[in-house]
């Protein structure tokens, strides 16, 4: 029988320790604020993909939300990686801002 990796429990891999055992135990997702002529920018760097960093996304435009900023440009020139849950994130994103 082969081993079986230490991030494997009786269930499944926990996302933590998947990222831990495949080095991601750092937050993979920088997101920078710029404004442009009234109009909110966030860049986003790195990989919007599931766990913090779709959270993170999600939390930053409820931020600019609440405080009146309703006019977002995303810039993902510099994304490295999306996955079904930051296809998600963004489609929240549209669907927040309309």
């Amino acid at each position: 029988m082969a081993a079986v990796p230490k991030f494997f429990g009786r269930v499944g891999p926990t996302i933590q320790s998947w990222r831990q055992h495949h080095g991601r135990s750092q937050m993979s997702l920088e997101i920078n604020y710029k404004e442009r002529e009234g109009i909110a920018v966030l860049e986003l760097n790195g990989q919007l993909t599931f766990g913090q960093e779709d959270l993170d996304f999600r939390n930053e435009l409820d931020n600019l939300l609440k405080i009146g900023k309703a006019r977002v440009f995303l810039n993902l020139s510099d994304l490295r990686r999306l996955d079904n849950s930051g296809m998600g994130a963004l489609i929240f994103a549209r669907a927040r801002l309309r």
